[in-house]
This record gives structure tokens, C-alpha cells and sequence, in this order.
């Protein structure tokens, strides 16, 4: 039946929220964020920016795109069998309108050349030569940086290596500007804007206000749950929240009374 007294210093506590992308909570449009991120970067080294398609007034899902394309074979046996307009109603399109084609044009223009870039092309390791000692020689020593595509004796590093490295192998630069990247304070992006308990109820209420557009005591917790799971699952809309969690009792104090806590707890509530 104990009732302990809410221990925080309201009018003295200040924190900083996280940063959530909502539709970063769910694993499979994480998936989908990921390969469009790696096909964006593919594009923008190639000189270009990817540019996301709309087929029936709705944003291609390149993502299914390609799968759908893989499990049935590829795109030039997709060509081959004609079974483009199949493809489109997999995703959802009517049959009719030219869908088929269409989406045979996007990939072939978004989706192969990255397809092909992917399927094991690359430079012979003779092109390249060592950044320490100048040299192309001892080919089967030469490692070749999964980061920025340097390469580098086994014998020329520091320590040097005995044996190539089995999977992926950062050269010495990169490994360094990794681990000068700032770190986000317990592994989450941290917010900019530091707030009170009350700056932030009313930041919260603002923006669900001006979201729902109507005000916050009329907007149901029914509505704000749907939309929820709306956001989590698309891939279109990049809805972004600052939410106070695991407020670190070290720096701040915990919320309960406690005997090394800012509060000492009173004898009759020990």
C-alpha cells in the first residue's frame, strides 16, 4: 500500500528526448528503408539521383519490385515469358493500361543496372596497388578495403597481418574515422532541444493538435493508435518523435525517494 511521493524537482528537471523515425520500428520497412538507401547510394555514384517512380498514382514499391522479379527468375526471363503484367498484379495493379510495361521500363532503367552491379562484376585485384609501398605485386596478399576500396599489404600494415581476413576488412583510415564518430549518448540519436516535464507536454500537445487538426482533448486515443501503425508500416512518409526514456537517475535523480538520492527519504517512509 506504499505510495511513494514523486521525488523530481519538476521545476529544476531539464532533459534531452530521443529521436525515433517511426517507420524505423518495424523490421521489414526497415528492410525496404535499406535497400532503397543502398540503391540511392548505387545511383549517386554512378552521377545520378534516384528518383522513385509513381505507377497509378502510387509510389512503386521498388523493393517488391525486385523480389517479385527475382522469384521469377529475373528480369530477362520475366522478358523472356512476357510475364510483366503478372509482376504488376502481384504488386497490386489491375491488369490493363500498359501497367506491365511500364514497370519493365522502371526496372530495366532503375533496377537492372544495380541487379548486374550486384551479380559479382568488379575490378581485377591487379588494378590496384598497395598505399604503403606503392605495389600491385603478391596479388594474393593484397587486401582490398571494404570501405572506401583502398588496398593494402597483409605484410605492409601495422601490426601486419598473418592471413587475409575471412569477410569484410576495414583499411587502417577508415577504421579511424569510425572510431572518431561522435557517439549518441546510450547507443539512440539524441534530440537537439532540451525541455522541462511542462515544455514538453505542451510541445506534445501542439503537435498533436496541428497533426490531427482538431484540439488535443477532442483528438481519440483510437485515432492516434491507427495512425500509428499507419506510419510503422510506409515507407513514403517519414514521421519523426522525441520521446523521454531511460532518464539516467546518476545525472538526474531518480523519481523515487531514495537513501543516496537528491531526496533523502524521510524516516517515515523508510
Amino acid at each position: 500500500d506504499w505510495q511513494p511521493p514523486f521525488a523530481c524537482e519538476v521545476k529544476s528537471f531539464r532533459f534531452t528526448p530521443r529521436v525515433q523515425r517511426l517507420n524505423e520500428l518495424e523490421a521489414m520497412t526497415r528492410v525496404r528503408l535499406d535497400f532503397l538507401d543502398q540503391l540511392a547510394k548505387f545511383w549517386e555514384l554512378q552521377g545520378s539521383t534516384l528518383k522513385i517512380p509513381v505507377v497509378e498514382r502510387k509510389i512503386l514499391d521498388l523493393y517488391a519490385l525486385s523480389k517479385i522479379v527475382a522469384s521469377k527468375g529475373g528480369f530477362e526471363m520475366v522478358t523472356k515469358e512476357k510475364k510483366w503484367s503478372k509482376v504488376g498484379s502481384r504488386l497490386g495493379y489491375l491488369p490493363g493500361k500498359g501497367t506491365g510495361s511500364l514497370l519493365k521500363s522502371h526496372y530495366e532503367r532503375i533496377l537492372y543496372p544495380y541487379e548486374l552491379f550486384q551479380s559479382g562484376v568488379s575490378l581485377m585485384v591487379d588494378l590496384y596497388v598497395c598505399m604503403f609501398c606503392g605495389r600491385g605485386n603478391n596479388e594474393d596478399k593484397l587486401l582490398l578495403c571494404d570501405g572506401c576500396d583502398d588496398s593494402y599489404h597483409t605484410f605492409c600494415l601495422i601490426p601486419p597481418l598473418p592471413d587475409v581476413p575471412k569477410g569484410d576488412w576495414r583499411c587502417p583510415k577508415c577504421v579511424a574515422e569510425e572510431c572518431n564518430k561522435p557517439r549518441e549518448a546510450f547507443g539512440f540519436e539524441q534530440a537537439v532541444r532540451e525541455y522541462t516535464l511542462q515544455s514538453f507536454g505542451e510541445m506534445a500537445d501542439n503537435f498533436k493538435s496541428d497533426y490531427f487538426n482538431m484540439p488535443v482533448h477532442m483528438v481519440p486515443t483510437e485515432l492516434v493508435e491507427k495512425e500509428f501503425w499507419r506510419l510503422v508500416s510506409s515507407i513514403e512518409e517519414d514521421v519523426i518523435v522525441e520521446y523521454g526514456a531511460d532518464i539516467s537517475s546518476k545525472d538526474f535523480g531518480s523519481g523515487f525517494p531514495v537513501k543516496d538520492g537528491r531526496r533523502k527519504m524521510l524516516p517515515e517512509e523508510e
